[in-house]
């Protein structure tokens, strides 16, 4: 279009489950009105899985669509999609998906509409399962602002550049607690395709505990729990419950052995055993992790022969680096196992979520585990008498 930027809004579909099966199409209407877009603007709605590509003019910042939408045959399932803009018209999907300004995530349902803003990039989907996923989204947004002016107050005051960064660490520790509370207990009032939906993101989370995730999921009626989804989540359930069973309890003899050094090299078992020792899992990207190194500092000044063994699982090694200077843990001993979720210490040792920590005695025995904040200085202080 002359002298006109365009803009093209791909709604871009995402399934939830690996195994597809489709059953009877239904008949999607979807509506909008995006207010402040340029002129000469389009609107597309694609569907990379079946090749659908529909292009129509906005009128005014309206747009409607009528289709037929592909959905699963069986319940539980949910067809999501994503809205992009873009300033070029004839974009192909990847080229859109590339240069593209994101919208909100919305769920395709028979009736769907969608308002906002394009200039503040601010928009409102509404619809029957989308107010529900609106629900989970506000929780999010609602921590997200309440953490932002914590932090705000913590670093205007006066307090120490330590006591700070240790602030700071226990504020987003707390939220992000909090915010996996609030979601359960959203997922539990719910109890429908949009709530088992959640479930099956945290069923595979590490940041949540398989138990919360076992008992929200059994008040779920039995269709839903037989749907592909509830199979999905039933099987991650599972998984983590068996690698619990082989995880390392209070009593057995820590492995030390074949634990890599920050050069590659091997440890030696008795290079790791100096007394009483602290072996934490943790990783650069995980802020509950981060929140915990304060209190390992603390239990270290308090208890000055403690040995620490902090083992990352990040696959960056300059994240992980820029980390241990970022929380002044210089005084740890570090290990770097770069494979993410499947380092060899995390199948060892049948980790399913971090942070993890043991604390073991000068024989070697593991006398305490998974430690939070004020319980790790405790246990500290305790077995080094």
């Amino acid at each position: 279009m002359k002298n006109h930027r365009s803009v093209i809004l791909l709604l871009f579909f995402t399934f939830c489950s690996v195994s597809i099966s489709f059953g009877k199409d239904v008949k999607s209407i979807i509506r909008g009105n995006i207010a402040n877009t340029p002129k000469g603007h389009f609107v597309y709605l694609s569907d990379p899985i079946h090749k659908l590509l529909l292009k129509s003019p906005l009128q005014n910042g309206s747009f409607t669509f009528e289709t037929e939408v592909p959905q699963f045959s069986f319940s539980g399932t949910l067809t999501r999609a994503e809205l992009f803009f873009a300033d070029q018209p004839n974009l192909s999907r990847i080229q859109l998906l590339k240069t593209s300004k994101k919208g909100p995530t919305i769920i395709l349902e028979e009736k769907t509409y969608i308002s906002g803003d394009y200039k503040s990039g601010r928009f409102k989907v509404t619809g029957f399962f989308n107010d529900k996923l609106d629900m989970f989204s506000s929780l999010k947004e609602q921590s997200d602002l309440i953490i932002s002016q914590k932090l705000e107050l913590v670093k205007n005051s006066n307090q120490a550049s330590e006591e700070k960064a240790k602030r700071i660490f226990s504020i987003r520790a707390y939220y992000d607690s909090q915010l996996i509370q609030e979601r359960i207990g959203l997922i539990a009032r719910l109890l429908d395709k949009v709530a088992l939906d959640q479930l099956l993101f945290q069923a595979n989370s590490s940041f949540y505990g398989y138990e919360k995730v076992d008992s929200a999921f059994n008040l779920f009626n039995d269709s839903l729990k037989s749907s592909q989804t509830g199979k999905l989540i039933a099987e991650a359930i599972e998984i983590r419950k068996q690698k619990e069973k082989d995880f390392l309890k209070v009593g057995e003899v820590f492995p030390f052995s074949s634990l890599p050094r920050q050069n590659g090299n091997k440890n030696k078992v008795e290079e790791l055993k100096p007394g009483l020792c602290l072996v934490d899992l943790w990783a650069s990207w995980c802020g509950p992790c981060r929140a915990e190194i304060p209190y390992i500092k603390d239990a270290k000044k308090k208890v000055s022969q403690l040995q620490v063994i902090a083992i990352s699982i990040d696959e960056n090694s300059s994240k992980w680096k820029e980390a241990i200077t970022a929380d002044c843990s210089d005084g740890f001993i570090h290990l770097l196992d770069n494979k993410g979720w499947k380092s060899e210490i995390i199948k060892r040792l049948s980790i399913t979520e971090i942070p993890q920590n043991f604390l073991i005695n000068e024989k070697g025995i593991i006398v305490a585990k998974n430690l939070r904040n004020e319980e790790i200085v405790s246990a500290v202080e305790r077995y080094s008498k």
